[in-house]
């Protein structure tokens, strides 16, 4: 080996299985949460920036709120889907490696109409506590209008960055 090359570290591909995610399994929603706070919750990351509240809410609470809208998706026609560990036999089988979500055809990314928390349902006012209302609107109605010029009325799948 030569000074400054780095040799690969033989690694096992990994197998792993495509499972629902249970909007009413703690665990399923504890890792889900997990995964997505390692992925998208930081100050740093411009996305989050762009639609929370200044200053920057503790990740406790915007854990708590998108936890809170993940569950609320859920229940009202998203689809969730978990990559787990496919090892039978090993302690590893069925740990949450990965998810997405995807709205099916017909649901929409949701937006507010009014964007005066006065005007919020209770159930969605804590859900949306730390986001920017108008902000989120900003962000989100685009991705909404994206959708609608490229796909038209045409059913289809899709997976918004939420």
């Amino acid at each position: 080996m030569s000074v400054g090359s780095v040799e690969p570290i033989p690694t096992a591909p990994l197998e792993f299985r495509i499972e629902p995610i249970d909007p009413d399994s703690t665990d399923d929603i504890d890792e889900t949460t997990h995964i997505g706070n390692l992925a998208f919750v930081s100050q740093d990351n411009p996305f989050q920036r762009a639609y929370h509240l200044e200053p920057f809410p503790p990740v406790e609470e915007i854990t708590k709120a998108s936890t809170k809208r993940l569950v609320y998706g859920l229940k009202h026609g998203r689809r969730g889907w978990k990559a787990v560990l496919d090892e039978p036999g090993k302690d590893e089988d069925g740990k949450m490696v990965g998810f997405a979500i995807w709205h099916p055809p017909g649901v929409r990314i949701p937006t507010f109409k009014s964007t005066n928390r006065d005007d919020l349902e209770p159930e969605l006012e804590a859900l949306y506590e730390p986001v920017d209302l108008n902000a989120w609107n900003e962000v989100f109605g685009k991705f909404q209008a994206q959708r609608d010029e490229i796909h038209k009325d045409q059913d289809h799948w899709y997976a918004p960055l939420q």
